[in-house]
């Protein structure tokens, strides 16, 4: 297999400089906060698809298997999963790329080669990709952004681990991988979601990571729909502690630790050893599974 079978180029020529987000489904994902990012960008950005990949080849269609519309009885059509190279403008007109849809299955390093060849021929100037993940974290505070880098310096005042972590990862490294020879520079962005809410809906999680990602890349969408959701959000959690003191007590104690360890850290240092522990612990937990 080579790479130039993996993709179709469609639609309009491209040419930049602009960023490249990777948005693909299937990794680190806690509180739906990538689908929230994700629907907010594909809602506002007047997407234009110019390259399609052959999710045949690269996604195992028994284990995300395609969903066939029925009515009355009769068949109508099949819903096929499909995986895309789309251009874009936020709020401000600024192109970006985005890469969405499922991440691949199979052959990464061909798939990986294969958006590298499509987006450094365009002109892209930095890859973004976003994860988020259950962490020892209190809802009563803040939402958390940690940083990965491709250099040092794209991370000074940002939040990020330190020392030695190895940890298994997402198909946009593949990409990113190919992309640095290219000379183009990656940063990966984070969401520590209290891990008590892992499955629950916590909208903070994907405002904190677009205000994040603006901040970064200079692109700006709306997030006034994802804000309307954040009081909901509140009030049924706290319905689910009102009556479990158990429950109430863990985010006491979280609490405490979360701000003893803001207390410990200096201004530009980054979360403590017991945030990357769990960060270790779940990835090889999903890399188990």
């Amino acid at each position: 297999m080579h790479f130039d079978d993996l993709y179709q180029q469609i639609g309009p020529s491209v040419e930049g400089p602009m960023p490249l987000l990777i948005l693909t489904d299937g990794w680190l994902e806690a509180s739906d906060t990538l689908a929230r990012v994700r629907n907010a960008i594909v809602h506002q950005a007047d997407l234009t698809t110019i390259a399609r990949f052959d999710t045949d080849q690269l996604l195992d269609q028994r284990a995300r298997r395609p969903m066939l519309t029925v009515v009355d009885g009769v068949t109508q059509n099949v819903d096929w999963p499909e995986l895309e190279l789309a251009v874009g403008t936020d709020a401000d007109d600024k192109p970006f790329l985005l890469l969405h849809g499922p991440e691949p299955d199979f052959a990464w390093r061909q798939f990986g080669k294969a958006v590298a060849n499509i987006v450094s021929a365009i002109g892209v100037t930095t890859t973004y990709s976003m994860g988020a993940y259950p962490a020892p974290m209190p809802h009563t505070r803040a939402i958390r952004i940690s940083s990965t880098a491709s250099d040092a310096g794209m991370i000074i005042n940002r939040e990020h681990t330190t020392g030695l972590i190895t940890v298994p990862v997402g198909v946009q490294v593949a990409i990113t991988e190919e992309l640095e020879r290219f000379g183009v520079p990656s940063h990966g962005l984070y969401a520590q979601v209290p891990y008590y809410l892992g499955s629950h809906d916590w909208p903070q999680a994907a405002v904190a990571m677009l205000e994040t990602f603006g901040e970064l890349s200079g692109l700006h969408f709306d997030d006034s729909q994802l804000d309307a959701q954040l009081h909901e959000a509140v009030a049924a959690v706290d319905a689910m502690f009102k009556d479990s003191p158990s429950l109430s007590e863990v985010v006491t104690r979280l609490e405490q630790r979360y701000d003893e360890l803001r207390k410990l850290e200096s201004e530009n240092l980054p979360t403590g050893d017991e945030l990357e522990e769990e960060l270790q612990q779940y990835l090889r937990k999903i890399d188990g599974d």
